[in-house]
């Protein structure tokens, strides 16, 4: 048996999917829909972008991260803490430099500047955070999923061994 199901809408978001049914086991696969930024009116991005001084800080956290977890061999819900972690950052200097990186119209009185190379990685970094739903009563989540290559390219620049 194959079921549809719509699970609720999350800021801009909706979490779709679709249960198949065997004999005794029953098999859910999740899907969220969404605008890239979406989780970045929620109050815990929105209270990272006012703390954000420099571009080079949230760097230097981005930077830490992946390096933490590749160190320690990250997985499971180490990496998926720090995939979120990453992706908040990211919005939350994009709301912090005006929306630059989404290419969407934002407002901070407290703008910093970004040039031209730090927002094409930062864009870089947040074209690999994709949404994830991991149960359906749950909310999607935001995480940091880079393809290899696109990886590589980003811990090059942010000057991570590879």
């Amino acid at each position: 048996m194959i079921n549809f199901f719509c699970n609720k809408i999350y800021g801009n978001s909706l979490a779709i999917g679709i249960g198949i049914t065997f004999p005794g086991v029953l098999t859910q696969y999740s899907i969220a829909v969404s605008s890239q930024l979406a989780s970045a009116n929620s109050p815990e991005v929105q209270k990272m972008a006012n703390s954000i001084k420099s571009v080079g800080e949230v760097k230097g956290e981005i930077r830490e991260a992946i390096s933490d977890c590749q160190e320690g061999g990250c997985s499971g819900y180490g990496m998926h803490s720090m995939g979120m972690r990453i992706c908040k950052l990211v919005q939350a200097l994009d709301i912090k430099v005006n929306g630059k990186i989404s290419s969407k119209r934002l407002s901070n009185r407290q703008a910093i500047r970004i040039s031209k190379s730090d927002t094409s990685l930062m864009r870089m970094i947040l074209s690999q955070c994709k949404w994830k739903v991991r149960f359906p009563e749950d909310p999607p989540d935001f995480i940091y999923a880079p393809a290899p290559k696109i990886s590589q390219k980003i811990n090059r620049q942010l000057k991570i061994p590879i």
